[in-house]
C-alpha cells in the first residue's frame, strides 16, 4: 500500500485536460486494488473549491478557442475542394461546445468523490508554525519571492504525516506539478529542491512531479492493463 499526497495544482490540472477523465479512472482502479490510497490536507479541499469555477469556466473558453483557431486556420489554408465540408461539420461541433466545456464540471464532481474517500489531515497550529518558520528562514518553498504559504503547509502536512507514521509499513508519494516551488533549481526538476530532500530520503518517501510516473513506479502492470482495457494513453 502507498499513501500519495496530490497538490492541489494536479488535482485542477487534471480537472482541466481532455485526459482528466482517464486519469480519474486509473486513480480510482489503485484505489479499488488496494495499491494505494489519498491523503488530502485540507488545505488543498479549500484551495480546490476555491479554483474549481474558474477551471470549469477556462475550459469552456478553452474549447471555443481552440475551434475558433482550427476554423481561421481551414478557411485560410485548406483545399477549396474539401474546405466547405470541413467548416459545415465544425460549425456543426460548434453547438456542441458547451457540452464539452462542461465536461470539466463532470471530472470536478468525480475528483471529490475521491476527495470523499480519502484521509483527510487536519492543519494544526503546529503546522502552521513550521510553515511559517519557512517563510522566516527563506526555505523552499520560500525560496522565490512570492508567498508561498499555501505550498508550504502542503509539504509540511506531509512532512507532519511521515514522522508520525514512521514506524508504519506503507510508502508516502508527493506529487506536484509546481516544479518552481519544490523541484530542484538547477538540475534534474524530477528531483526535489535541496531544502525539501531530507524529506524524501527513503523509497518509503518519494518525489513526483507526473502521477502517472507515480503510480507506474507502484504497479506497472495495473498501469498496462487498465490501459489495455481501456484503449488510451496517458
Amino acid at each position: 500500500m502507498t499513501k500519495l499526497l496530490i497538490d492541489t495544482c494536479v488535482w485542477l490540472d487534471i480537472a482541466k485536460t481532455d485526459k482528466g477523465e482517464k486519469i480519474i479512472n486509473l486513480l480510482k482502479e489503485f484505489i479499488k486494488e488496494n495499491e494505494i490510497s489519498l491523503l488530502i490536507p485540507d488545505i488543498i479541499l479549500s484551495e480546490f473549491n476555491r479554483n474549481k469555477d474558474r477551471i470549469a469556466s477556462d475550459a469552456k473558453k478553452s474549447v471555443a478557442s481552440h475551434f475558433k483557431k482550427v476554423r481561421e486556420m481551414v478557411f485560410t489554408h485548406g483545399n477549396k475542394d474539401t474546405k466547405n465540408k470541413i467548416l459545415a461539420e465544425l460549425n456543426n461541433i460548434d453547438h456542441k461546445i458547451p457540452v464539452l466545456g462542461d465536461m470539466a464540471h463532470y471530472s470536478i464532481s468525480r475528483i471529490e468523490e475521491l476527495f470523499y474517500q480519502a484521509e483527510i489531515i487536519n492543519v494544526t497550529d503546529e503546522i502552521k508554525l513550521r510553515a511559517t518558520q519557512r517563510a522566516i528562514d527563506k526555505k523552499a518553498p520560500f525560496h522565490l519571492s512570492k508567498n508561498s504559504i499555501g505550498d508550504a503547509i502542503i509539504i509540511e502536512c506531509y512532512l507532519d504525516y511521515k514522522i508520525k507514521n514512521v514506524a508504519q509499513e506503507f510508502g508516502l508519494i508527493f506529487v506536484t506539478h509546481n516544479k518552481n516551488d519544490f523541484s530542484l533549481r538547477n538540475g534534474n526538476q524530477k528531483e526535489p529542491h535541496e531544502d525539501l530532500k531530507f524529506i524524501f530520503d527513503s523509497p518509503k518517501s518519494q518525489y513526483f512531479i507526473n502521477l502517472t510516473e507515480a503510480l507506474n513506479s507502484i504497479n506497472s502492470e495495473l498501469i498496462d492493463e487498465v490501459e489495455f482495457q481501456n484503449d488510451w494513453e496517458l
